[in-house]
């Protein structure tokens, strides 16, 4: 230190504390450009801009302005010389936010390395085309024409903004990065690396018209030699703070004008140059005050990358020296750069090594990424009393040669907090990739680790236990919340930089969903008493946590609790093994659901899961109770033919379910034991009494009735399981002649026939009806009095039918009557034997169940409406089912 220099050191000490000198040890940043300057002017913010670039403020990523490039004319670019000597030897590493209003009609060099003056002929060169594809070629002397390198499909398109990073590096080969994913590299011995000079954004000054529109922002070139910034850039945006005021110690020799406070010669966004300024002579120190962070657009929850202290200077004689300082508030330790020297006499933006060409280097000489005199990261409060400044190292020189300040900035590269997705790591499939499809969030947690759900973003800080659900407070706190609900802090599992994992508790009080705003649907995250700008589709799903029984028999009743249930009722559906069917729901809340097992379950199937499907009125993502068809259905008896006998009688017994062995049935031989028997009392069947069950009948007998009077219309109304096709092939009985009216088949579940006969004298004995085929069914048989007796076999007292069919709770008909008076019947057969309730308006006359297995049975009803109807009348008939079946039904007209 020379005796100078220790005096000098030693004053600075007086007024403002302990100095630092910052080195390339700390940051590799050679320069960054958010356009913030707001300047085309040739050295100013770029060494050059050609052609149809300019700067824009109506689409950035960050900050006021960014560059355009929108070469109509077939040209238009910005340049910038980030290197003195004949070219960088160290690797280097770009950034450059891309945004494509539109892809070039034609490919189009976007991005383009070369060496000083193109001296070598040395280029590498990216390019786009019409289809977001990019390409890497590779020009010069040793080449006789730009020669392709490496190629990648589908890159880019329009309306985003991409994060594009290149690796040029010292063992020659390039790389390109889109968003942090390596796209494409090329590997060349012949690639002069060691002359890189300057690089280029946009379209060549000799390149053929084309259409491309393309926005660019936040830049930065990074070279290896430091230890923070020392590869690519990664994320980051750019936004200058302007100096509002005066810092610690002022010595300034003059202002330009005259009037005012000093600073205001230099807080200008745009160097004005020669118009207000400051002049210094030697050892003349100037600090000053920021504006505040949220005046110059920095969020409060932001993660500092990076600081560099920018000026803009000028003097009258060569060899003229500036030095810049930073500091992190009053009176404290400060950091200063490496001395700037100029051999030219004119105003120059940094320039911190004494070129003395026209396009000089306009590199930073103050980089920072840590407090002066610590390794504490900066922060925005941090920012809230930084001071910057430089000195005047000129020899002195009596005030002859004065030295000039016009604009004067801090450029902070900070990142935005903010989040991308999640992923549920219990439950893959609510991922949030997930949302537009089957559904994304998670269900209440039933301990740590379960459900826990990890919230993917960048610059989310470390915030510790204890802070982490505060939503209004400030740095360093923050909270979750699933609409209007806070996760408590003791649920946020991790808080880091990058990711944040916690669960859903039992008392959550919200559904999630769509989110407008932080605090209202989905998910959102605060950050410093502010809600970071991406919300995020987020569902609270019903979770099943237990249930009173793990097997049952149907038509029984099944109780689930859990959480998040919904407030109205639901669906609950038996699958898996069991296929797809549709319980009866008893009682539904928030937390418990009773629901009755379906008697339409296949008799062959014996395990399953249940599924809790919530209302859409919350979203209809689903709960299952057994995931790998561990619920059982138990055998169930329900009748006995006959119900009684004598010893050596043959008993049907009738029911579903009897064989548990996952469908086969217990054989010769292994009747009559602890697992398998048939027991009276405590008394097993023995094996050799087993005997094969009868076929169902291909006849159908009606019971015996008699009318109670003649001229009666008679309807016989048949219902078949036709699991096989089956149909009526004649209906008898009374010596008259029977004539099918409708019919109506739902697939092979069920169908239904209605025939008619007119019995001109009163009728006693029973209808037989015969059927192409064995099958469960019945048949019902009314008479009607006073009817149009006109035609054979009652053909005039039968108007209008129509028929429906459907698999629901609720069987409906739509009928218009044809004649004044009429009177409307309907009949309906199902499959099961659910509780059948006839409509308001009508009158059920008879309701029979058939006897067979379970998935063999059906039960039929027949109704009639309780008043006569005028002509044309819209008649409803309609029956409400115990629970979802299929069904087949007919309503018919009787004309009087």
């Amino acid at each position: 230190m020379t005796h100078r220099q220790l005096q000098l050191l030693f004053g600075v000490l007086f007024f403002t504390g302990l100095i630092f000198f910052s080195s390339s040890a700390e940051a590799a940043r050679r320069w960054s450009s958010g356009f913030e300057l707001n300047s085309t002017t040739a050295n100013v913010e770029w060494s050059n801009v050609q052609g149809s670039a300019s700067v824009q403020s109506v689409i950035t990523r960050s900050g006021n302005y960014a560059g355009r490039i929108n070469p109509t004319n077939g040209q238009g670019r910005f340049y910038y010389t980030f290197v003195r000597d004949l070219g960088l030897e160290d690797p280097l590493y770009l950034r450059v936010y891309m945004y494509f209003a539109s892809l070039p009609t034609d490919e189009a060099t976007i991005l383009l390395f070369t060496d000083y003056n193109n001296r070598l002929g040395e280029q590498v060169f990216l390019t786009v085309d019409q289809n977001g594809d990019a390409r890497f070629y590779e020009d010069g002397r040793h080449l006789s024409a730009p020669e392709l390198r490496s190629a990648v499909s589908g890159v880019f398109q329009e309306g985003k903004w991409y994060r594009v990073e290149v690796n040029y590096d010292a063992y020659d080969s390039v790389t390109l990065r889109v968003d942090g994913e390596d796209k494409m590299t090329f590997v060349d011995d012949s690639i002069e690396v060691d002359w890189i000079h300057d690089v280029y954004f946009g379209v060549p000054m000799n390149a053929q018209p084309n259409m491309l529109d393309l926005y660019i922002d936040d830049i930065a070139i990074n070279d290896n030699s430091g230890t923070f910034q020392n590869s690519y850039p990664g994320p980051g945006s750019i936004r200058h703070m302007l100096v509002d005021g005066l810092g610690d110690t002022t010595t300034i020799y003059n202002q330009t004008p005259s009037s005012g406070s000093y600073y205001d010669k230099l807080d200008e966004t745009s160097p004005d140059d020669s118009t207000t300024y400051l002049s210094t002579s030697t050892n003349n120190i100037g600090e000053f005050n920021l504006q505040s962070p949220s005046s110059a657009g920095i969020p409060g929850a932001s993660q500092i990358n990076l600081l560099q202290v920018g000026i803009r200077w000028y003097v009258s004689r060569t060899f003229s020296t500036y030095r810049l300082r930073l500091k992190a508030l009053g009176g404290g330790a400060i950091e200063e750069g490496i001395s700037m020297n100029t051999r030219s006499s004119s105003w120059r933006t940094n320039d911190d090594d004494g070129d003395s060409r026209s396009t000089p280097p306009m590199n930073y000489s103050l980089s920072s990424v840590v407090l002066p005199g610590t390794s504490d990261p900066w922060t925005v409060s941090d920012l809230a009393t930084a001071q910057i400044g430089f000195e005047d190292l000129y020899p002195f020189d009596g005030g002859r040669y004065p030295r000039r300040v016009t604009t004067f900035w801090l450029l902070v590269e900070y990142l935005t907090p903010d989040i991308a997705d999640y992923i549920n790591g219990s439950e893959p499939t609510l991922d949030y990739e997930y949302c537009g499809t089957t559904g994304c969030g998670a269900r209440v947690s039933t301990g740590v680790g379960d459900q826990a759900v990890t919230i993917y973003g960048e610059a989310l800080q470390t915030i510790p236990v204890g802070l982490r659900a505060l939503c209004t407070s400030g740095v360093g706190t923050g909270c979750i919340r699933i609409g209007a609900y806070t996760i408590p802090d003791s649920y946020v599992e991790s808080w880091t930089p990058t990711a944040i994992t916690f669960r859903i508790p039992s008392t959550i009080t919200s559904y999630g969903g769509s989110a407008t705003s932080c605090g209202s649907g989905g998910l959102c995250v605060r950050m410093a008493g502010v809600p970071l700008a991406t919300l995020l589709e987020f569902h609270t799903f019903p979770r099943i946590t237990s249930s009173n029984v793990t097997a049952a028999r149907e038509e029984s009743s099944v109780t689930f609790t859990g959480t998040r249930f919904g407030s109205s009722s639901g669906a609950v559906q038996f699958v898996g093994g069991f296929g797809s069917e549709m319980a009866n729901v008893s009682s539904w809340n928030d937390t418990s659901i009773a629901a009755v097992v379906p008697t339409s379950i296949a008799d062959d199937a014996y395990f399953g899961d249940i599924r809790l499907t919530r209302n859409a009125t919350f979203n209809s993502k689903t709960a299952l109770r057994f995931g790998s068809d561990n619920f059982r259905i138990l055998p169930r008896v329900q009748s006995l033919i006959p119900s009684s006998g004598a010893v050596g009688n043959v008993i049907q017994v009738l029911g579903d379910h009897f064989c548990q062995t996952v469908g086969a049935c217990p054989s010769s031989g292994n009747r009559s034991n602890a697992t398998n028997n048939v027991a009276f009392g405590g008394t097993y069947a023995q094996d050799n009494d087993f005997v094969s069950a009868p076929t169902p009948p291909s006849t159908v007998v009606s019971g015996s009735f008699a009318t109670q009077g003649p001229n009666r219309l008679l309807l016989a109304t048949i219902s078949i399981r036709n699991s096989a096709g089956q149909t009526v092939s004649s209906v008898s009985g009374g010596g008259l002649s029977w004539v099918k009216v409708a019919e109506a088949a739902n697939g092979t579940n069920v169908r239904l026939e209605i025939w008619r006969s007119f019995a001109p004298s009163i009728f006693n004995g029973t209808v037989t009806t015969s059927l192409n085929a064995p099958a469960h069914a019945s048949i019902i048989v009314s008479a009607y009095r006073d009817v149009n007796t006109t035609g054979t076999s009652g053909l005039g007292a039968v108007g209008s039918f129509f028929t429906g069919l459907g698999t629901s709770t609720s069987p409906l008909v739509s009928l218009a009557t044809s004649s004044e008076n009429s009177l409307v019947v309907s009949s309906l057969v199902t499959r099961g034997v659910p509780a059948v309730l006839s409509g308001g308006a009508q009158t059920l006359v008879q309701s029979v169940a058939t006897g067979g297995t379970s998935i063999e049975r059906i039960t039929s009803a027949h109704s009639r409406r309780n008043s006569a109807s005028a002509s044309s009348s819209q008649i409803i008939s309609n029956y409400t089912l115990g629970e979802t079946q299929p069904w087949a039904m007919i309503s018919l007209e009787i004309k009087r």
